[in-house]
C-alpha cells in the first residue's frame, strides 16, 4: 500500500551490478556447476563493456577465459574456442587464455594446435601448479599421438 516498491519489483542483484561483480557471481555458479548462470553472470559483464561498470581489458580477457571453461563444460565448444581466441588476443602475454585455449582444442580432438597452446601456456607465469601439470599431461598426450602417426 504504501508508495515503496515490493519484493517482487527489486531489481535482481545482477541488475546493478558491475562487471566485476558479474564475474564473482560467475565464478560462483561455476564453482557449484552451474554452467548456464555462469555464463549468463560472465556474458551480463561483457555486455557492460564500454559503460561506466564495464571491464577494463584485463577483466575482459579474464571473462572471455572464465566463459570459455564454462562453455567447454556446458557442451558449446565452439564459442569455447572463439572466447579463448578472443582472450588470446587480449592478453597474449598471459598464460591463462593459452591454457582455456589448449584445453578446448584437447576436447575438440585437434592435438597439435593445443601442443601448441600448452607450450605457450607453459612459456608465461601465472598457471598453477595443477594448470601446469594439466598442460604437460596435454603435451605427453600430443607427443604420444605423433608418435603412433
Amino acid at each position: 500500500r504504501g508508495g515503496g516498491r515490493g519484493p517482487a519489483q527489486q531489481p535482481s542483484r545482477a541488475e546493478n551490478a558491475s562487471a566485476e561483480q558479474l564475474k564473482d557471481m560467475g565464478n560462483e555458479a561455476f564453482g557449484h556447476g552451474q554452467m548456464a548462470a555462469a555464463i549468463r553472470h560472465y556474458t551480463a559483464a561483457l555486455d557492460l563493456r564500454g559503460s561506466d561498470r564495464g571491464p577494463s581489458e584485463d577483466l575482459e580477457a579474464t571473462l572471455l577465459g572464465n566463459r570459455s571453461a564454462a562453455e567447454l563444460q556446458h557442451g558449446q565448444a565452439d564459442r569455447a574456442l572463439a572466447d579463448a581466441e578472443a582472450a588470446c588476443e587480449l592478453r597474449p602475454d598471459w598464460s591463462r587464455p593459452w591454457q582455456r585455449k589448449a584445453a578446448v582444442l584437447d576436447a575438440q580432438g585437434s592435438l597439435a594446435e593445443a601442443a601448441e597452446c600448452a607450450r605457450k601456456a607453459l612459456s608465461r607465469e601465472g598457471l598453477t601448479t595443477q594448470q601446469a601439470s594439466q598442460m604437460e599431461r596435454l603435451l605427453a598426450k600430443a607427443a604420444a599421438a605423433s608418435a603412433q602417426e
